[in-house]
């Protein structure tokens, strides 16, 4: 009797064993896609306000961001006032970079627990036209991206008021 009951409890360990690794895989690997489909998701909505809205630069803190002047046409003015408005107040509480983040919608409630850090973006726009080298390449480039992360891009083509080509990449990570 005793020998029975030792094999149905080492029986029924191993079993509750296998199923709980096998759902502790399938739940992360379910979690990670949901992440990722996250940050593309957040990727592309950035992309979308930056291309498709004329942007107001009237309240520092609570812009509206945006560059379009004639779709698919973008206003360099507002492109110039996004990357000094990004740079504005260092790394404080309130600089620019933390206000576009709260205007984006990746503010502190979406802290990542696997790095432990919050989530953050760069945009980059480039004139196509221009060659490497050339300092009126890079026309924005707001957040820095650490090497390593896990990151949505999302990239988008429109042209500036001269008809030139401009590169959009939006990172979130």
């Amino acid at each position: 009797m005793i020998f029975e009951f030792s094999v149905a409890a080492l029986l029924f360990f191993g079993i509750m064993f296998f199923v709980i690794t096998y759902l502790n895989q399938n739940v992360r690997s379910f979690s990670s896609d949901a992440y990722r489909e996250v940050l593309q998701s957040k990727a592309f909505l950035i992309s979308e306000m930056i291309l498709r809205y004329p942007g107001d630069w009237e309240d520092p803190y609570d812009p509206v961001v945006g560059f379009e002047k004639d779709w698919p046409v973008m206003d360099t003015v507002n492109m110039t006032r996004f990357q000094n408005y990004c740079n504005w107040g260092g790394d404080g509480v309130d600089s620019g970079y933390n206000n576009l983040r709260k205007a984006f919608g990746i503010s502190e409630k979406m802290y990542d627990f696997d790095t432990g850090t919050n989530r953050q973006f760069n945009v980059t726009i480039t004139n196509i036209e221009k060659l490497e080298g050339d300092p009126d390449r890079v026309i924005v480039n707001c957040g820095a991206q650490p090497a390593g992360m896990q990151r949505a891009l999302i990239s988008r083509v429109a042209v500036n008021e001269a008809g030139e080509l401009l590169s959009i990449k939006v990172n979130v990570w």
